[in-house]
């Protein structure tokens, strides 16, 4: 048994670990013209110096402050602030894992958490030689505010099915902090709430309709929300004056994807075996059923919306990244609960072979990405 005192120290040399990994890839990563986080460093520097419009300044206003308190290079405080992220998200996967499955190891909680930072979409050469395009990834290294995004996601989405299933549905203490987060993950980037509030919305209402005593708190959640919403789609309209949204049918997603279902399949193969096999179960996890449903609408988003001028960059693809790494989360959670009852033994072993061929893959993509920095 590792007492306290231990367990703390490791956590410390695990987090520190992370930090030292995540800054020599973001360094790295800035150091090359054109990456995206090469453009973002010089996108922050124009929003303050030059008064350029960003619509989601979360990032770059944090790149920002730390480079004026510390007196710093751009490029270093945007490694900073990626590395600490990277820390924060670690930080909050360990400690959701250990709220829910509190027998757990320290080695299996390290293990878990390391291996949701990592996993990717099942990489099958034949079918695509892309790990990343077409199939997108729960894990993304190539784009800051989306990384920034991310740990307010994590603490959003937990904190918003807490509330609203497991606490009195108030305006109290979570009701704030939930407020709060929402607001800085749409400042963050605003493809996390577009999916995930429409899916806790749906949800509520299937589970809740016969009692609406929660709408009213809904509403008064979504206020602050629709304001930013607004401002931010009034300050795109007009210095975006000639890029606007249009409907197409699979347009963008055709481009990467050589069968869109089997892309699919490829990045959902867990969470989605994980439901089926354990159907029942899976049925009574509100966190889960909210994250299906969140992934869902972000895949119909990315299905049927894209931009006129940037039309390849798919940036309607980001509402699946943000959500899947929530899906394969509250997914890998199950699983553990069902690893630890020591239950359909050969249930266990699907699923743990189908995590193992994600992480695997994960692996292989990550290794691709520091290495020679290809983001494919």
């Amino acid at each position: 048994m590792i007492s306290n005192n231990s367990e703390r120290f490791i956590n410390i040399l695990y987090y520190t670990f992370v930090f030292s990994v995540g800054f020599y890839l973001f360094y790295n990563e800035a150091r090359i013209v054109n990456s995206d986080l090469y453009l973002h460093i010089r996108l922050t520097n124009d929003f303050f110096q030059n008064h350029l419009y960003i619509p989601h300044p979360g990032f770059h206003t944090l790149v920002y402050i730390l480079h004026m308190i510390m007196f710093i290079d751009l490029t270093y405080s945007a490694t900073i602030i990626l590395s600490l992220c990277l820390v924060f998200i670690s930080y909050i996967i360990y400690r959701i894992i250990e709220h829910f499955v509190p027998t757990l190891s320290l080695s299996w909680k390290i293990f878990i958490t390391t291996g949701l930072i990592l996993v990717s979409a099942i990489y099958l050469p034949f079918f695509n030689t892309s790990v990343y395009l077409g199939q997108w990834s729960p894990n993304v290294w190539h784009n800051p505010t989306l990384i920034a995004l991310k740990p307010f996601a994590y603490i959003s989405f937990f904190l918003g099915v807490n509330y609203f299933f497991y606490s009195e549905t108030k305006i109290n203490k979570r009701f704030l902090l939930l407020s709060i987060a929402l607001v800085v993950s749409l400042i963050m980037k605003p493809n996390f709430l577009i999916a995930f509030l429409p899916a806790l919305f749906i949800y509520l209402f299937i589970k809740k309709y016969k009692n609406l005593s929660w709408l009213r708190v809904f509403v008064m959640l979504c206020v602050p929300i629709i304001i930013v919403l607004i401002f931010q789609y009034w300050g795109y309209a007009n210095t975006q004056k000639n890029d606007h949204m249009i409907f197409t049918f699979f347009g963008v997603w055709r481009l990467y994807s050589p069968n869109i279902f089997f892309s699919i399949i490829l990045v959902t193969a867990f969470p989605l075996a994980l439901y089926m096999l354990k159907y029942n179960e899976c049925m009574k996890n509100h966190y889960l059923n909210v994250s299906w449903i969140a992934y869902i609408i972000s895949v119909l988003q990315f299905s049927f919306l894209a931009e006129a001028i940037e039309f390849r960059s798919g940036n309607w693809a980001w509402g699946m990244m943000t959500i899947l790494p929530i899906l394969f989360l509250f997914s890998t959670i199950e699983f553990l609960k069902m690893w630890d009852r020591k239950k359909n033994s050969w249930k266990i072993n699907i699923l743990s072979l189908l995590f193992a061929l994600h992480l695997c893959s994960g692996i292989y993509y990550f290794l691709k990405v520091i290495t020679i920095h290809d983001y494919n």
